[in-house]
């Protein structure tokens, strides 16, 4: 048997999801910190991620938002390579429909919103 607190499952904190934003389209984050961590989950699947992306938001102080490699992308785009200058950088996050890799299911997931497209949501959301 495995000590589940050993592997440190009992500090996990939950993903944003698109279900948090009861229905909405989009969402602004003002990121509060961002910290690279092992992912529990490497090798397994389609997951071959060795380390995560975490980012802690002022709008979701008890969730973490992890992009996916393509929102690691955009974020580096928009923010630089260096996440130590994130604080307080806005974040459109938008909803998307997506297939999920273990069901196939199509599912709405929260992703970056492509760079071209920061301007634009981020104006919107002062609207």
């Amino acid at each position: 048997m495995a000590n589940l607190k050993a592997a440190g499952f009992d500090k996990l904190v939950p993903s944003l999801k698109a279900s948090d934003l009861k229905g909405a389209d989009f969402t602004i984050i003002t990121v509060k910190g961002a910290a690279i961590v092992p992912n529990r989950n490497a090798g397994q699947g389609r997951n071959q991620r060795k380390n995560l992306l975490e980012i802690r938001s002022t709008e979701w102080p008890d969730k973490v938002y992890r992009p996916n490699n393509s929102g690691i992308t955009e974020l580096i785009t928009q923010l630089g390579d260096e996440t130590d200058g994130w604080t307080a950088k806005k974040i459109p996050l938008i909803v998307e429909p997506t297939n999920n890799p273990q069901t196939g299911e199509e599912v709405e997931a929260l992703h970056v919103a492509p760079a071209a497209r920061w301007k634009e949501i981020l104006a919107d959301a002062k609207r």
